[in-house]
């Protein structure tokens, strides 16, 4: 519990720390993944990967993690079959990525409800040219989380609509 408090702070030498002595005593599916999500994080995709693989061996389930890793890594049709039909921001942004706007739609919908997932639904609005739903999801952005303002501003996904009365609205 204390690497994952820091790795929530993003002082990962900690967590690494921390799980490495967690490691030693017993190599829990927990901890291993752990190791995983930290080597990802710091772009070792390989050390991710070997981690994730022996914490499924200790009993593990990482298929989201290993959905994230191949996310990460650009294999959108592997992260896909980790993630199955389970939905989630993560699957809405891999959908997304591959071109598949309609099941990043449907995937962003039903995905847990938060500023980031609000923001992504924002941009498969724009993508498709749902200009109401690009409006209105971008306001759900920007309230819960101020900095979307600024990102949209600059964001080239909604650049066809910088100068539209939804857009202006929606980051008021």
């Amino acid at each position: 519990n204390v690497a994952y408090v820091y790795m929530n702070q993003g002082k990962l030498d900690d967590a690494k720390a921390w799980l490495d002595k967690a490691a030693a005593k017993q190599g829990a599916a927990e901890v291993l993944s752990n190791q995983g999500v930290i080597a990802v994080w710091e772009g070792d995709f390989e050390a991710g990967k070997a981690s994730y693989e022996a914490a499924s061996e200790a009993g593990g389930n990482l298929s989201n993690n290993l959905g994230i890793l191949h996310l990460r890594s650009g294999d959108y049709t592997s992260a896909l079959e980790y993630f199955g039909t389970n939905c989630s921001y993560n699957s809405a942004l891999t959908n997304l990525l591959s071109g598949a706007n309609d099941k990043a739609k449907a995937q962003g919908d039903c995905a847990d409800k938060s500023a980031a997932t609000s923001y992504l639904q924002a941009i498969t609005g724009a993508r498709m040219g749902d200009a109401a739903t690009m409006s209105a999801k971008l306001k759900e952005a920007v309230s819960g989380d101020a900095s979307y303002r600024k990102d949209a501003l600059s964001d080239l996904e909604f650049k066809k609509y910088w100068e539209s009365t939804d857009f202006k609205t929606a980051v008021q």
